[in-house]
């Protein structure tokens, strides 16, 4: 790649990855010279192009690329919730390790040791949903409005996928029945600090580490109302508000916040065995042009695959 481009990629987001990026795209040369064909003719990436003041059509595509992955990231919520990893191929299996068992004797014993086989069940989980959104604009449109408001819309683009990959999980997490979860705490009114622990308490009580606690805005503000709960708060530490990430407990508990949690749910999880999340391809754009109706723009798009591990990692607290 030219220095141009590695500048737009020389970002945390295109570094290190295991999964299909714009990155790796740029970096094969036959779905460059596509993209770039593709690029040649359309006239969104030409707008993009000249108010960039990029000397490159790949470097067009790319100033886009970085701006819809910017605007996608603190919406990425739902990776908070999952073991996320990163591949290439159609499947990945999870281990889930089972509790092992230890033996005691006398030392010096002659008793016999059991031996205790393989402990370990797997779950395939398939990267078998393919998230889609399209930034189109007129011709007109471009010559009409303003710079800021195509980038915005633009972004726009980012963001949707970024929700949308958001609410696929936590759809999951909605799915499981009460029966099956660590156990469910009926929240008062406002909801409380006591609350929160009960819902913390039963996922340890399975013998799991509740890390994050998941929840909607609303409830958020209830339990800063209480006293109780600002007094276990850790002060001082460095939070990733931008991913919804709004306190940090004495314990070590994340607390998030999201509007893709439904009120008045409440989810306490031991984010390691809770659910598994499959990323194949993370916001790759292409350009498409459909010139019959004098629209032309790029496609924003991911693939991925979501799947729960261990019920027993969860709590739920509602009303």
């Amino acid at each position: 790649m030219s220095i141009e481009i590695e500048k737009l990629f020389d970002h945390k987001y295109f570094l290190n990855r295991r999964c299909y990026t714009q990155r790796s795209i740029f970096e094969d040369p036959n779905q460059l010279q596509s993209i770039l064909e593709k690029a040649s003719t359309n006239r969104f990436i030409q707008y993009w192009k000249k108010h960039t003041l990029q000397q490159s059509d790949a470097g067009a595509i790319g100033e886009v690329s970085r701006v819809i992955v910017e605007a996608a990231l603190p919406e990425l919520v739902g990776r908070e919730m999952c073991w996320v990893v990163e591949t290439t191929e159609n499947k990945v299996r999870f281990p889930k390790a089972k509790k092992g068992k230890a033996q005691a004797r006398i030392v010096g014993g002659t008793g016999a040791v059991e031996i205790i086989p393989e402990r370990m069940e797997f779950q395939d989980i398939e990267a078998d949903t393919e998230i889609i959104s399209p930034a189109a604009y007129t011709d007109s449109y471009l010559e009409d409005a303003a710079w800021p408001a195509v980038r915005k819309a633009t972004e726009e683009c980012g963001r949707a996928v970024a929700e949308k990959e958001t609410e696929i999980i936590v759809e999951k997490f909605d799915a499981i029945s009460d029966s099956e979860l660590a156990g469910v705490v009926t929240l008062s009114n406002p909801m409380t600090a006591a609350n929160l622990t009960d819902i913390i308490t039963l996922v340890r009580k399975e013998d799991f580490k509740p890390d994050k606690v998941f929840m909607n805005p609303a409830q958020f503000g209830e339990l800063k109302k209480d006293s109780n709960f600002i007094d276990d708060l850790r002060w001082g530490e460095s939070l990733d508000k931008e991913r919804g990430e709004m306190a940090r407990m004495i314990d070590g508990t994340r607390i998030f916040i999201s509007t893709k949690i439904a009120q008045p749910n409440v989810y306490a999880i031991d984010s390691r065995y809770a659910c598994g999340l499959v990323i194949r391809r993370d916001l790759i754009i292409e350009p498409f042009d459909k010139r019959d109706q004098l629209l032309s723009g790029v496609i924003a798009s991911s693939r991925i695959g979501v799947g729960i591990l261990r019920t027993k990692a969860i709590a739920k607290g509602t009303r």
